[in-house]
């Protein structure tokens, strides 16, 4: 197997990476051929950008212009580590990575195979999650397998990831002074926080779009095989709710409930949440995630119950 990069850039294939959040599938930031190749694969469509990875903050000029004294101190702060930057980008970035809007994505992952491939290689890559569009994003190299063939990919065997769920994407908008959340992850929001006000700036949540800045923010991802509902503790639900959910959704009904059950601790539920989803699901049943909305909150929980939401057929507010 080749063990570096360019060389399985240079034979056209694509490579899948380990990360601290989940497996990316990579191709360099200057070769569009490998660029839409991706988009092929993963069945992504061209409206969705790219997160840009590099290996060193310092090179975040390489690739994004005017860039505001908050992100310099937000990467300095966070990087390497699940935290994604949206800033002005440079022309050297093809349009085809940012879906055609004036911002590129960038982060550091805090990986260290991936940083010895990425500074092997010499340049950027972008690293969508290993999966195909909308399906959970894999955690292991294993898991990555079951969405490509060794004919289109090299695989990179990395172990189990870190933290689990994607990086918290952020956005500062210099006229406003507001450093905008784009997805949550599992950075902890307190701190980013404090270094936007020690900045002068605040700080908004915005994780939603029909037109993505960034990835991670349509309704509808991160879905399992088996349909996943979400319901808070204290909630009357059996088979047959699920099921009625199910007709009425134009579903067939499934003949078992399966449980998601994660960790108390946000940092290990996150761990959990992917490798669960993808292990539990079957043809045959329905995945369930009964939430306790005292005890899962918090800016970790957000992260996972905002990832719950986007793959649920159902996801049951607080009465």
């Amino acid at each position: 197997m080749p063990q570096d990069l360019k060389t399985v850039f240079e034979s056209g294939k694509l490579a899948v990476i380990p990360t601290e959040t989940v497996y990316g599938l990579a191709a360099p930031v200057g070769d569009p051929a490998l660029i839409e190749r991706v988009f092929q694969l993963k069945e992504r469509p061209l409206f969705n950008p790219l997160i840009v990875h590099i290996s060193d903050p310092s090179q975040i000029e390489v690739y994004a212009m005017d860039i505001p004294d908050v992100a310099y101190e937000l990467a300095a702060m966070f990087w390497p580590g699940p935290m994604t930057l949206v800033l002005p980008k440079k022309d050297m970035v093809p349009d085809l990575v940012t879906a055609g809007k004036p911002t590129v994505a960038l982060r550091v992952p805090n990986h260290p195979l991936t940083i010895d491939l990425l500074k092997q290689f010499g340049g950027a890559v972008v690293a969508p999650s290993a999966n195909k569009f909308t399906q959970v994003s894999p955690t292991s190299v294993r898991a990555a397998k079951q969405w490509f063939s060794e004919s289109d990919v090299t695989f990179f065997d990395g172990g189990h990831c870190g933290v689990g769920i994607e990086s918290t994407i952020l956005k500062p908008d210099p006229n406003s002074k507001t450093l905008f959340v784009l997805r949550r992850g599992m950075l902890d929001l307190e701190k980013v926080k404090g270094v936007a006000e020690a900045a002068g700036w605040k700080m908004a949540v915005d994780a939603t779009s029909e037109t993505p800045e960034a990835p991670g923010q349509l309704k509808v991802h991160y879905r399992p095989k088996s349909p996943l509902f979400v319901f808070p503790k204290g909630c009357d639900f059996d088979l047959g709710l699920v099921n009625g959910y199910l007709v009425d959704m134009g579903f067939s009904s499934v003949t078992e409930l399966r449980y998601l059950d994660l960790s108390d601790e946000s940092y290990l539920a996150a761990r959990q949440l992917y490798a669960a989803m993808e292990e539990l699901s079957s043809d045959e049943s329905a995945l369930v995630f009964v939430y306790d909305h005292q005890q899962h909150s918090g800016s970790g929980w957000e992260a996972i119950l905002d990832r719950l939401g986007r793959a649920a057929l159902r996801f049951q507010m607080i009465p």
